[in-house]
């Protein structure tokens, strides 16, 4: 019985690795290959259940798919100046979700305009 009460556990697995990290369909016919790529995915589904249990720990829970969303609508515009040929980023704005996100992970993110050159 306490085995099947962890079965959730199982199948959420199945569907991240399945819908959300797409590991399926798998195009390669070398069996190395084929191994690279499941390691990689289930690399992909530890690093996912990291971030999960850090943002759970710190702030209320955000589901995987909302945690892809967020991050997937931050950007910056690539400026450059044709006289100077010098580069600039301009960050746009960030919600509050992505802003605990970042600051869960430890990571900065500029709100002004920098050079990259």
């Amino acid at each position: 019985m306490s085995k099947y009460r962890g079965l959730w556990q199982i199948e959420e697995a199945f569907r991240v690795n399945k819908h959300d990290l797409e590991m399926r369909p798998i195009f390669h016919w070398n069996p190395e290959r084929v191994k690279s790529h499941i390691l990689i995915c289930y690399l992909a589904y530890a690093l996912v259940k990291q971030a999960l249990h850090r943002i759970k720990l710190q702030h209320s829970e955000l589901s995987f798919e909302k945690i892809r969303n967020e991050l997937l609508r931050v950007q910056s515009s690539l400026l450059c100046d044709i006289k100077t040929k010098k580069k600039y980023i301009i960050p746009a704005r960030v919600t509050p979700i992505q802003k605990k996100i970042y600051q869960v992970f430890g990571l900065k993110r500029s709100n002004v305009p920098y050079s990259i050159n």
